[in-house]
């Protein structure tokens, strides 16, 4: 397969393509029957990875090059992982970037795949209007692809993506990839129908983070948001904040990203917020895969949904 040399911005040309024709000098030639694996196909978050191995296994190396644990929205890779990726037979993005250091960091055109190009006419009018800083530093949500696979019939279309581009990468092999997909998108379908079913009519919410903008378009929520992280210790004013914020918006139970501390949890509850945790899963665990993933918060939201209010319990009907 021919790897053609990226572009790169003028400032950092010089130094990017040192790096990247390093990258394959390191290989050294090709000797006669020498059998030189593959370059692999690089997912750049948890989802699309969990695809691409169910889809592609036997058939191509899948990487995500992003650390376990880490949000790839926040992660600056070292000049191996850019190699690493810039090396990839099939590289597959989460929108048109592949985080903070996809704008100063040229990727090969010819073998990315936007895996929610065909999802833009789902995305929400904006995710966040709001700047904060976390991680990678500041930074916004809005009208990014971040997080789209909460929104179920996104991920539906992001794994279609990347069956299509899988097929392209092995034609051969297209008959047992469309089986695979046929049985992913079963599962996705089924878990989509078990959320709707779940959060239909459900109350007004509030989250620690902006990043729940593709679930409450899928669902018609009613989502506001502070930027907490589960290690934050805010402080009064912030805590008086948020009450005046659950106060107006009505809202009884917080979603978070993570576990909080337990001295943020007991406080959360004795303003009568009742914490559920539901994971953003754009960080891989190393473990389970995304539908895997995505029940555990469906079960969690379930249980918060199902337990009766604070004032349903203080004042029960007589």
């Amino acid at each position: 397969m021919s790897l053609d040399p990226p572009t790169f911005p003028r400032a950092l040309r010089p130094a990017a393509l040192s790096l990247f024709l390093a990258a394959f000098a390191c290989e050294g030639p090709s000797a006669p029957g020498r059998d030189i694996p593959e370059p692999p196909v690089v997912a750049v978050n948890m989802p699309l990875s969990d695809f691409a191995r169910r889809l592609g296994e036997g058939l191509v190396e899948v990487e995500n090059p992003t650390p376990i644990g880490e949000d790839p929205q926040d992660w600056m890779p070292d000049e191996a992982a850019v190699a690493r990726v810039q090396q990839a037979t099939l590289i597959l993005l989460q929108g048109d970037g592949a985080g903070p250091w996809g704008d100063v960091v040229a990727l090969p055109a010819s073998r990315i795949v936007d895996t929610t190009a065909e999802a833009r006419e789902r995305f929400p009018a904006t995710t966040s209007s709001a700047r904060h800083r976390h991680g990678g530093g500041e930074h916004d949500h809005a009208a990014t692809a971040a997080q789209a696979w909460l929104d179920l019939e996104i991920a539906r279309l992001q794994a279609r993506s990347v069956r299509d581009a899988l097929v392209r990468l092995r034609p051969q092999s297209e008959a047992q990839i469309d089986a695979r997909w046929r049985t992913l998108d079963q599962d996705l379908a089924a878990l989509d129908e078990q959320f709707r079913e779940a959060l239909r009519g459900a109350p007004p919410l509030l989250a620690s983070h902006p990043v729940y903008g593709f679930l409450a378009n899928a669902h018609g929520l009613s989502i506001e948001s502070v930027h907490w992280e589960p290690e934050d210790e805010p402080d009064d004013d912030a805590f008086a904040e948020l009450a005046a914020l659950r106060d107006a918006h009505g809202a009884s139970l917080m979603l978070w990203e993570a576990e909080p501390r337990p001295a943020m949890r007991r406080r959360l509850e004795e303003m009568g917020l009742r914490v559920v945790v539901f994971e953003p899963l754009a960080a891989s665990d190393g473990e389970r895969g995304f539908i895997e993933s995505m029940q555990g918060n469906l079960a969690r939201i379930r249980e918060a949904l199902a337990a009766p209010s604070s004032s349903e319990t203080e004042h029960p009907d007589e």
